[in-house]
């Protein structure tokens, strides 16, 4: 059991070379950085590669495109594609044409774990640092995962094949694509609605969907209900096991600058758990991830020692220094991400002034999630706006950036017509000022610019 033994597989079918259409998406860059480290050829397309796989293309790692063209996939063993890859795609289509082996992202990834145990997290909000803190605590604790997360550090895609008989992934909710696991183990994080388009709009399928992702693990299925609400469906699975406030308790708990700190019960048990991390919403995602390693048979006042070396990763609450002024770069999109960003910054600098340039993401989630997204933008000293990043979508004639304005006109916020013109609001920033980049589009990029800017 483990990766040898999914090499095996793979070169039974006689693959050589994958190819990845859309190579520079994290969850794709995961997965293949984790084919290119079974040591099998790797070719990508992308039409706004990221750093991280030119630079791999440049150290002659791959073979990267920087368009869609059907050529591209010629000669490829394989060809995986993922939820954003659209049935027209010349590469897709002469891939199905020509019989080459076409699988989705999630396909290839359930295939990887039907050689490991595998740990798979999910749930509405913070199934990336869950994940990452599981990754974290098994590599600490000797145990050689694998992991597969759709997040970097420091720029690097966090995903390893490892010698151990470990696996661990996030688990992708938005596209349904988590129901393809079989899992040993299974989390969520919480249930709270996202994504509506892929479930019809109905809430009750969404809740379904994370029922029988849960029902899938062999071992045990653990939900944190410490916060926010269960889902009634959930209460009649037979391996469930639940975090909350009868079996776990914060006895105290601090934000001294970026370090995090507190004082915990879990199940009778007394520890103390230090973090270079901000928000009390990375304590609860820390909840699972160390009652996940007591399963793996590390316990859990180790786990917390762990943690204490934890990075977390790009883009969840990561703070920059540019122009000598803290900026955080923060991925959150749907408006509960945005309250605990906001709630984390209060928490580290409480007398300063918070500007938030947020960045909404998908005109669905705008319109469904419309008045929610109007309170928590509410509660930032001053708001910038900047375009919607659509992914895709037609824009919406109502649920608009104007209409936002006009809804929080009260507030005063101010309008960038273009991310360019961040830079020079950033410049701008006082000493009593910080500054959140907010949103899961590419606005995240910007940051990169800014920082480069405020070194010449």
């Amino acid at each position: 059991m483990g990766a040898n033994q999914f090499k095996s597989a793979l070169l039974e079918r006689q693959f050589q070379r994958f190819h990845f259409i859309g190579i520079g998406g994290v969850g794709m860059r995961a997965l293949a950085k984790m084919i290119l480290q079974l040591g099998f050829e790797v070719s990508g397309s992308d039409v706004s590669p990221c750093d991280e796989v030119t630079g791999w293309a440049n150290r002659g790692l791959i073979t990267l495109y920087d368009n869609h063209k059907a050529k591209h996939a010629q000669g490829a063993s394989c060809v995986i594609y993922s939820s954003a890859i659209k049935a027209l795609n010349p590469e897709y289509q002469f891939a199905r044409n020509q019989n080459i082996p076409v699988f989705h992202r999630s396909e290839m990834i359930a295939w990887m774990g039907e050689y490991f145990k595998v740990i798979a997290v999910s749930g509405t909000h913070g199934k990336t640092s869950t994940t990452a803190m599981v990754a974290h605590i098994l590599r600490q604790a000797g145990l050689a995962p694998s992991y597969c997360i759709g997040a970097g550090l420091n720029g690097e895609i966090l995903a390893e094949v490892g010698a151990g008989e470990w696996l661990v992934l996030e688990a992708d909710e938005s596209d349904q694509s988590f129901l393809k696991y079989k899992t040993t183990i299974a989390l969520v994080t919480n249930v709270n609605y996202d994504h509506m388009e892929n479930y019809q709009n109905s809430k009750d399928l969404y809740e379904q969907c994370f029922s029988d992702f849960l029902n899938h693990s062999s071992h045990v299925a653990i939900f944190n209900h410490i916060v926010g609400k269960m889902p009634e469906k959930m209460t009649e699975l037979k391996n469930l096991q639940l975090i909350d406030s009868s079996n776990t308790q914060i006895i105290n708990w601090s934000q001294n600058g970026q370090w995090l700190k507190a004082t915990c019960v879990m199940q009778g048990e007394t520890f103390d758990i230090n973090m270079q991390i901000a928000g009390i919403h990375m304590l609860y995602n820390a909840f699972l991830a160390i009652e996940c390693a007591v399963h793996v048979g590390i316990t859990r006042e180790e786990s917390a020692r762990l943690l204490a070396a934890f990075q977390g990763t790009d883009r969840r609450f990561q703070i920059h220094m540019i122009h000598n002024r803290p900026v955080v770069s923060d991925y959150g999109h749907h408006p509960e991400e945005i309250k605990a960003t906001i709630h984390a910054a209060r928490g580290v600098w409480p007398n300063k002034k918070l500007h938030l340039i947020f960045q909404a993401h998908r005109y669905s989630r705008l319109r469904y999630h419309f008045d929610a997204f109007i309170d928590v933008l509410s509660a930032v000293d001053q708001l910038v706006l900047v375009p919607v990043y659509g992914a895709g979508e037609s824009e919406d004639m109502q649920y608009n950036i104007s209409y936002l304005m006009q809804c929080l006109d009260s507030k005063a916020p101010i309008y960038l017509c273009s991310l360019q013109k961040i830079d020079d609001y950033l410049a701008k920033q006082g000493e009593n000022d910080v500054v959140i980049l907010q949103g899961a589009g590419n606005i995240g990029y910007i940051l990169e610019r800014a920082m480069h800017a405020s070194r010449l």
